[in-house]
């Protein structure tokens, strides 16, 4: 690809913060485990998966994801003599067999493929085999790159969509706790009430201290009425 101004293996991706940050949660080897929270466990493990595909595609011209495939050769019919010959055939050698024009994804990848498929609604597989297939005379097309990227660009926004969503319940869960035990006069036992909150600051929530978002949140409550 000639412009990789954009990309993610230029570092300035779509989503590439969103990336950095999640990727915080990938083990420096194996897969995704979170035990406590199986929905942030699936999205993380996408990342790691999509970082897979990405790397093995541009690093390796999918030569890890894609098995090259064997078949009878056209000129021999697979018997491997030239015809009325005693000599080997000059296509495949006398094997019998050459390369297949399509490879196929192997069985270690296959699962990350469908499953990342099955996510986005995308099909990226047809990519990956053409460079795979395609290994050392690949030449990284715009249209295969620019596909591959925006693939990339959806694992990574519903990814992030569930680790921000997940963040927003544990700050909720945190500031209904602390709230509660701290305001038993007015407690708030809507736990949306305290999840909306947390979503509405959650850019300021972070740099705020503990009795200052409980405080914060009090007035919420107070101003808007909340506490019935």
């Amino acid at each position: 690809m000639e412009n990789q101004t954009f990309t993610y293996w230029g570092n300035k991706g779509k989503y590439q913060k969103q990336h950095d940050i999640m990727w915080e949660l990938v083990p420096q080897s194996g897969e995704v485990e979170i035990p406590q929270n199986k929905r942030l466990e699936d999205a993380i493990e996408s990342v790691r998966q999509m970082a897979r595909l990405y790397y093995d595609f541009y690093n390796n011209g999918c030569c890890n994801v894609i098995e090259t495939n064997n078949e009878d050769c056209y000129e021999c019919n697979g018997n491997g003599w030239e015809d009325d010959t005693d000599e080997d055939c000059c296509y495949c050698g006398g094997s019998g067999e050459v390369e297949s024009c399509e490879g196929s994804i192997s069985e270690y990848y296959e699962p990350m493929v469908r499953n990342l498929e099955n996510l986005t609604m995308m099909n990226i597989s047809n990519v990956l085999k053409r460079c795979g297939s395609n290994y050392g005379r690949y030449d990284f097309p715009d249209k295969d790159c620019i596909i591959l990227e925006k693939f990339a660009d959806k694992v990574f926004e519903l990814a992030w969509n569930v680790y921000k969503d997940e963040d927003i319940k544990k700050k909720a869960k945190t500031i209904k706790s602390l709230y509660n035990r701290k305001h038993k006069t007015i407690k708030v036992n809507d736990f949306q009430i305290f999840y909306d909150w947390c979503l509405y600051e959650d850019d300021k929530i972070d740099k705020m201290k503990v009795s200052e978002c409980v405080d914060n949140f009090k007035e919420y409550v107070i101003t808007n009425n909340l506490n019935k």
